[in-house]
């Protein structure tokens, strides 16, 4: 489990790794930056639903980005589904976006690049 600082992400340097454009999901929830890259969405999702992600990132090196959900593997494509699982049901669980370059280094320790995460409350 990747550990996830609250501290804004507009503060630290940038330059030369992956960053995410615009994250959008099939509730209409959308995240752009400027904003909050924790989103509290304030809706109700229930197990068995699925959320698709949208993630549409840029690398300055023009290579090849990976993408993931819940770190739930890398993925080549910018499209991630997720099912909610009744791990999930809480009052404010975040589903989290995850993106990372091929390269030996990243902006964070933690192998990855960039990261939104979207709050929704999850019920049975």
């Amino acid at each position: 489990q990747m550990c996830i600082r609250d501290s804004s992400y507009t503060e630290l340097d940038r330059e030369g790794f992956p960053r995410i454009e615009s994250v959008r999901d099939n509730l209409g929830n959308i995240w752009v930056p400027g904003t909050p890259s924790h989103v509290k969405t304030n809706m109700t999702v229930h197990v068995g639903d699925m959320i698709e992600f949208v993630v549409t990132a840029v690398d300055p090196l023009e290579e090849d980005i990976m993408y993931s959900v819940q770190e739930k593997g890398w993925n080549i494509g910018n499209v991630l589904t997720t099912v909610v699982e009744a791990k999930h049901v809480s009052k404010n669980t975040a589903f989290t976006l995850f993106i990372r370059s091929d390269r030996k280094f990243h902006a964070f320790p933690n192998g990855y690049d960039d990261r939104v995460a979207l709050d929704y409350q999850f019920l049975p």
